[in-house]
């Protein structure tokens, strides 16, 4: 930005930006931008659900040490609606709580099976899904989203206006980089 102008060029709408040399020829140029980072999926190790009185245990082995985004479970359920309470073990014994009374559902057309973990990693994971209300749901699998890697830091180009030249419907701005 030229702050004494007051132009940013993040403020511009103009349909056309050429880039030229000094003796005026222009130049293709590409904008490169690294791409967002994606969170990858994979799938558990194992995969264990029980019926505990009113309540469906299903207890997971995640097979990864890395920092977990969510896990998404997997059933052929049509309709339900669900609480679940999700837990998280390093050694399967003790029992850290994570988040309680999350909503897992799926009706008519639309449905939420994600259950997130925040970056949290952990070697089991335990989910008790409530079935008071209503029957118990067959989940069948569950996958993990991985934290995606953080993204790249930008890589600052120092650059200031060097001339503004106002024309009939066009703007030339001379930048100098650094």
């Amino acid at each position: 930005c030229d702050w004494s102008s007051d132009v940013c060029f993040s403020d511009l709408q103009q349909e056309d930006l050429r880039v030229t040399d000094p003796s005026g020829r222009e130049l293709a140029v590409l904008v490169d931008r690294p791409p967002a980072p994606v969170a990858q999926e994979t799938g558990v190790s194992s995969f264990e659900n029980r019926l505990e009185g009113t309540n469906t245990v299903i207890v997971v082995a995640t097979g990864t040490r890395q920092a977990l985004a969510s896990i998404v479970l997997e059933t052929p359920g049509r309709y339900f609606l669900k609480a679940v309470q999700l837990e998280a073990s390093d050694d399967g014994v003790a029992w850290t709580a994570v988040d309680r009374g999350i909503p897992v559902f799926r009706e008519w057309g639309a449905e939420k099976l994600d259950l997130p973990l925040s970056g949290r990693s952990a070697a089991y994971l335990r989910l008790t899904v409530a079935d008071v209300r209503s029957a118990p749901v067959p989940f069948t699998g569950a996958r993990l989203r991985l934290e995606p890697a953080p993204a790249p830091e930008p890589v600052p180009v120092g650059a200031s206006i060097a001339a503004r030249d106002e024309f009939s419907g066009e703007t030339v701005l001379t930048v100098a980089l650094d």
